[in-house]
């Protein structure tokens, strides 16, 4: 198998996991499409050595469907169609129930499990006219059992379910999707996340 040319769209690109995606497939001769919400991605093509021709960048809030269409048309004008899409963007700040209020719980959806259709259903069009394409989630064990961070656990367990919807419906096209659940991995925001949970206590009348 060879990524020569292939062009490799990675979520969550400027984030430990994201980098190193970034890295592993220009090593493989990929194009990388690189999206993230942080600032920081537009250094990201200098940190790894690559040009204009095998690296392009948009900062962009992938929970937001808008961000997302205005996103994969600047990288597409600039590398060409998506042949890989990683749905890799995603983390959780709120470790349990009683600590997750509503807005919490609607930004982690958003941000694990929505922002991952989003960028699906930005990519297939392409794919099924080429009839051929990737679409590669990252999940988590904990979309498996019960780990704490549960609005986190509940996106990344309906990602699965995503995940067979997309094999499914797309795969006599030529489009394959497949999830990838890794336990913790030790990137900087995992070591800044590692404590014990606060003490929250549901409260009669809470919000």
């Amino acid at each position: 198998m060879t990524f020569k040319d292939k062009v490799v769209a990675i979520t969550g690109a400027a984030g430990g996991i994201g980098q190193s995606l970034c890295r592993l497939f220009l090593d493989e001769g990929a194009k990388i499409a690189a999206i993230d919400k942080k600032a920081s991605l537009e250094g990201l093509a200098a940190d790894l050595n690559a040009d204009a021709k095998h690296f392009a960048h948009a900062v962009a809030d992938i929970s937001d469907p808008h961000e997302v269409e205005r996103a994969f048309a600047s990288l597409t004008g600039a590398l060409g169609p998506i042949d890989i899409l990683v749905n890799n963007a995603g983390g959780s700040a709120h470790r349990t129930l009683a600590c997750t209020d509503p807005a919490g719980w609607r930004q982690n959806i958003e941000g694990n499990l929505d922002s991952a259709y989003y960028c699906a259903r930005a990519v297939i069009p392409g794919m099924l006219a080429r009839r051929s394409g990737v679409i590669i989630n990252i999940g988590s064990v904990n979309g498996l059992s019960a780990l704490g961070d549960p609005a986190y656990s509940a996106a990344k367990a309906a990602m699965i379910s995503l995940t067979r919807s997309l094999a499914q419906e797309y795969g006599p096209y030529g489009v394959r999707a497949n999830i990838v659940l890794p336990g913790t991995v030790r990137t900087p925001l995992a070591r800044s996340t590692a404590r014990p949970p606060p003490p929250c206590l549901w409260r009669r009348g809470a919000t």
